[in-house]
């Protein structure tokens, strides 16, 4: 059993019908959601449990520039929405009884699924992604993603929450909380196969030709058919209708890998046929 939540407001609508329907094709996993009005009103349709929350609407029709300058105390309006991924997660673990025992993941609502969700080993409390990008610019924005993590108690959430005030970068820098010896043993790093977005090939000490080159094909049930250093590639993330130069370059690269798998490889068929909509 797998609980995952996800919130969006009415200019991540694409995005998130591709994360539901994409998930969907792995799995039917819990899905709780954050969201405003406009989207309320349009959730794509989805097979398994969805539990919709309108509790977004003072951040709707704003872009992230735009809430970025509109200041809230000390803070930010921009500031405040990231903030809203910790009360999601709280009201999941306040829904489920069983939150504690399986865990949930947080994922940003521009996550597409290549394959399904990753085990999480056991005796692990926290998962988190590493951006696994170069030094300097992981001293500006965190060492490690907040659009993919998993929790499986409220006493992580308070940690983060509690790191967040002093971030040099909003709630993600805050997740080196996780780096403290504390946690020591207590966190599991998802490896290079999850969460996988331009930064981790634009943004790496190793030039982006030579990162393409540890992407392969290998058709099997149970996944899209992408690999990664030999293993199946499981997530991307990344907004597919974007005008950015970094992205589209991303983008294409992973469409052109889909479409030579897609006239034998039916999983690949299918996802491309959903990021095509």
């Amino acid at each position: 059993m797998s609980y995952v939540c996800t919130l969006a407001t009415n200019h991540a609508l694409q995005d998130l019908q591709c994360f539901l329907k994409s998930l969907m094709l792995w799995g039917s996993p819990t899905v709780y959601l954050f969201a405003d009005a406009a989207i309320a009103n349009n959730v794509p349709k989805y097979s398994g449990k969805l539990v919709i929350k309108e509790a977004l609407n003072a951040y709707s029709g704003k872009t992230r520039q735009e809430m970025e300058r509109i200041p809230v105390k000390d803070k930010t309006l921009w500031y405040e929405f990231q903030m809203e991924k910790l009360h999601l997660l709280h009201w999941v673990f306040e829904s489920e009884q069983r939150a504690s025992e399986h865990g949930v993941f947080y994922l940003d609502a521009d996550i597409c699924f290549f394959g399904g969700l990753p085990a999480i080993p056991t005796g692990h409390d926290v998962a988190i992604a590493p951006h696994m990008i170069r030094a300097k610019d992981e001293r500006l924005y965190g060492a490690y993603n907040a659009g993919y993590v998993w929790m499986r108690s409220t006493e992580a959430i308070e940690a983060w929450n509690k790191a967040c005030a002093k971030s040099r970068f909003f709630e993600q820098a805050a997740l080196e909380v996780f780096d403290g010896p504390e946690w020591s043993h207590r966190v599991y790093k998802f490896p290079i196969q999850n969460n996988y977005g331009w930064w981790r090939m634009y943004q790496s000490d190793t030039d982006h030709v030579t990162m393409q080159k540890a992407w392969g094909i290998r058709r099997q049930p149970g996944h899209a058919g992408i690999t990664v250093n030999g293993e199946p590639l499981l997530s991307v993330h990344t907004h597919w209708v974007t005008t950015d130069y970094v992205t589209g370059a991303f983008n294409t690269f992973v469409l052109e890998i889909l479409r030579k798998l897609g006239a034998r490889h039916e999983p690949a068929k299918r996802l491309l046929s959903i990021i095509s909509k």
